[in-house]
């Protein structure tokens, strides 16, 4: 899971019954809380149980989404691609239910800024990795990571 679909893991893992291990890719843990401050120009006219954001490459500079996807055609695949999450996302957290670290899990850190949350899955005794990139790097680099995925699978 990457990002702040990490907090979903145990919702998921609940309604996939042959989910056997879980990956957390640069992502927020169940359990903890996540820095998911709505994004720059998420303010709607729409009632909150409506409104959404807007895409995500608008939350950001165009040069630090130029440099989190540098390859211009992959860019313009995602930026066609992406989703405009409720806003009720960055105000509402799922619930982690007990036993939500019932299955084996790991955790791979890209960016600097999940180094923290890293360390909270080292402290949980979980296997951690990394592979120096931008938060994207699955999508920048997806040969890459399936061979850690892989390897680390072992």
């Amino acid at each position: 899971m990457h990002s702040n679909a990490g907090l979903l893991v145990p919702a998921l893992a609940d309604a996939v019954p042959d989910v056997r291990r879980v990956v957390f890719v640069d992502a927020a843990l169940p359990g903890t809380p996540a820095a998911r401050r709505a994004p720059r120009g998420a303010a709607g006219t729409q009632r909150p149980s409506r409104a959404v954001a807007p895409p995500w490459t608008e939350w950001f500079d165009e040069a630090t989404v130029a440099a989190l996807l540098p390859d211009p055609r992959l860019r313009a695949t995602a930026l066609a691609e992406q989703p405009r999450p409720p806003l009720t996302h960055f105000t509402q957290s799922p619930p982690a239910p007990p036993g939500r670290d019932r299955l084996p899990c790991g955790y791979l850190r890209f960016s600097e800024a999940y180094r923290p949350v890293a360390g909270e899955a080292r402290a949980r005794g979980w296997p951690v990795g990394s592979l120096a990139g931008g938060h994207l790097h699955q999508v920048v680099a997806p040969g890459a990571v399936a061979e850690w995925l892989v390897r680390a699978r072992g």
